[in-house]
């Protein structure tokens, strides 16, 4: 027998000998957290995790400019062509002509 299968074979006997020792923790002693343990464990158990969310969320508004803020109205239509990051007019294509 090779080293490597001997160890496996003492490596599978000593996982029986440490679940046997949960399990008898678990019921024998009646050690609740290895109950639960071995609930998630063995039996596919799980927590229900619910969030629910009740209620807004605080929004401030914050105003940059002189004119007031009235956010219940639609925004006017922007005359302007700018970029709103850089505040600079985008680049103009040349045209091409044939000639």
């Amino acid at each position: 027998m090779s080293f490597s299968a001997y160890s496996q074979k003492k490596r599978e006997h000593g996982n029986v000998i440490l679940r046997v020792a949960q399990f008898d923790e678990a019921v024998n002693k009646r050690n609740i957290t290895m109950l639960i343990f071995l609930g998630k464990v063995r039996l596919g158990q799980r927590e229900k995790v619910t969030v629910e969310h009740k209620g807004s969320i605080p929004m401030q508004i914050v105003n940059y400019s002189d004119q007031p803020i009235e956010p219940w109205k639609e925004a006017p239509p922007s005359t302007s062509n700018k970029n709103f990051l850089t505040n600079k007019d985008p680049p103009q294509e040349e045209e091409e002509t044939n000639g």
